[in-house]
């Protein structure tokens, strides 16, 4: 055996080894709090996309990942206020930034504690795998090492937007869910009534806030229903279940009524489309809950779009490594790549490798200065297209990418949800929206004449206005000259007998019998008589 060769390449190995640039991606994320972009959650995804990454740059980039969190962490708070803190502890006891580039991937939770400031101080590429609370990056705060690669809320509001325009439906009441431990709830709520307001299209909306217990639902869904026919569902996929269920008690089952239930990512923590399938209806033609199959036609599901389908192979290997490192396993249905904080871990990993290597390529070695700068990094990736494993993705000149998104309809053929449409970010001179519609699904409204919902009923919200207002003034007066007419006849009728009555009276004697009584003096004293 040639040592000699062996030892050469052992040696070049070394030496590759030691050339390349070490980079680290810090996560400042909540490890347990039933979200979707948990640790337990997306932590194998990072681990498989160095692993890809490092065979590709292998001899030019070594990446490593580092998670900081605190176990104990049981809400957005804590995880707030101890994110800085660990973030602060790794610098200045870890780090190393003269010889490796960093990024830190944050969640919301940290949005209002300073990391943005942090990273900005040490010059940091800032991502994030969750929506970004601050849509895209505001031109004023283009000193932020910020990058929105998880998508934003604007992103989601005009979908949301442009989905009520195409069918004319200007009027919705807004429905959040108070008690879940997702923030995407009351954000998006919040967000969609800002917008819709600020809209050229002058929308008119208000928001109800409920609790879960049914008696605060059922006040809002009243509330909502005698302003607006479409309602917003900002909820989770199980409360969304049970809206559909009281719909028969409120007098909402009849095909008058849409409801849009809007979800970031599907999964147990949020909701699925499979929570609202009816299979007993379609194995029962003579299905005995009718106004339940209306309510359902009339429910509309909107969430992310899932790259499942391509992806098989690396679902697999995610579910497996995830299952192995943080003994979690997916329920039965649900893929790691649905939710797409997990996909979007993956991304980073591949775009921060494709940002420092395109970098260094342009500057050259210099000590890590000029290719890892936050900063210079982060302007680097306004408008620019990239071909990642789980697709294509475009950041837009805000630095931010806008997550493409499903429209889901009721199938009657099925009894389950169907994508009936989708909603696509292409490039543009501004990022440009494109509805997708399914040639093979089409909105099976159950209205009376299958058209769909109109945004104010022809008699109104109270049933008494529009169109019946009319009918109800025409049948008003018909009512009155229908009286009129009968109270003159009977008044005719009653002077009538009146009068025959008062005649009688008159006499004091019967008119038809002849009595001498009644005979006058004259007629008395008269020369003749007949007899």
């Amino acid at each position: 055996m040639d040592y000699s060769l062996l030892f050469i390449a052992i040696a070049c190995r070394i030496l590759m080894t030691v050339s390349a640039t070490k980079l680290q991606i810090v996560t400042s994320l909540n490890y347990n709090l039933s979200l979707s972009n948990d640790v337990i959650v997306v932590g194998a995804a990072f681990e498989l996309a160095v692993e890809i990454v490092n065979r590709k740059f292998e001899g030019h980039l070594e990446v490593s990942i580092r998670h900081l969190f605190n176990v104990s962490d049981r809400n957005c708070d804590q995880l707030a206020s101890h994110g800085a803190e660990l973030l602060s502890q790794y610098y200045y006891k870890e780090s190393d930034p003269g010889k490796t580039c960093y990024a830190i991937v944050t969640t919301p939770c940290n949005d209002g504690v300073g990391t943005a400031s942090l990273a900005s101080g040490w010059d940091w590429l800032l991502f994030n795998n969750a929506l970004a609370v601050n849509d895209e990056i505001d031109p004023k705060d283009r000193l932020v090492p910020a990058v929105s690669v998880g998508g934003t809320y604007r992103g989601f509001v005009r979908v949301i937007l442009d989905f009520l325009v195409s069918f004319k439906w200007y009027r919705f009441s807004i429905l959040v869910e108070t008690a879940t431990a997702a923030p995407f709830y009351k954000n998006m709520g919040n967000h969609v009534l800002r917008y819709a307001r600020l809209s050229e299209h002058r929308f008119d909306v208000e928001l109800y806030r409920f609790n879960p217990d049914s008696k605060s639902l059922l006040q809002a869904l009243a509330l909502a229903k005698e302003r607006s026919r479409v309602m917003i569902l900002f909820t989770l996929g199980s409360t969304a279940a049970a809206i559909l269920k009281m719909t028969e008690e409120l007098g909402m089952a009849n095909g008058e009524y849409v409801f849009i239930n809007v979800h970031s990512t599907q999964g147990d923590n949020y909701g699925w489309t499979n929570q609202f399938s009816l299979p007993d209806a379609k194995l029962n033609s003579s299905y005995p809950n009718s106004w339940l199959i209306n309510a359902h036609r009339s429910f509309i599901y909107i969430t992310y779009h899932v790259v499942t389908e391509t992806l098989k192979t690396l679902n697999a290997d995610i579910a497996v490594k995830t299952e192995k490192m943080y003994n979690f396993t997916y329920s039965p249905g649900i893929e790691p790549l649905d939710g797409f904080p997990v996909p979007v871990s993956y991304d980073i990993v591949e775009i921060f490798a494709e940002l420092v290597n395109s970098s260094r390529q342009a500057n050259g070695e210099n000590d890590g200065a000029p290719v890892c700068s936050g900063l210079a990094l982060a302007n680097s990736i306004a408008q620019r297209r990239f071909s990642l494993t789980t697709g294509a993705m475009y950041v837009n000149a805000g630095r931010a990418r806008n997550l493409n998104i499903d429209i889901f309809g009721f199938d009657t053929r099925s009894m389950s949800l169907q994508v009936f449409a989708s909603y696509n970010w292409i490039r543009s001179q501004e990022s440009r929206l494109q509805w997708t519609r399914n040639e093979s699904n089409s909105f099976d409204w159950p209205t009376k004449d299958g058209l769909p919902p109109r945004d104010v009923p022809l008699c109104g919200f109270s049933g008494t206005e529009g169109l019946c207002s009319e009918k109800g003034s025409s049948l008003r007066t018909t009512i009155v000259i229908v009286v009129a007419v009968i109270f003159a006849l009977l008044s005719g009728i009653a002077c009538f007998v009146w009068q025959q009555i008062h005649r009688t009276l008159l006499l004091d004697c019967n008119w038809w019998i002849l009595n001498a009584s009644c005979l006058s003096e004259s007629m008395r004293t008269a020369d003749f008589l007949y007899f």
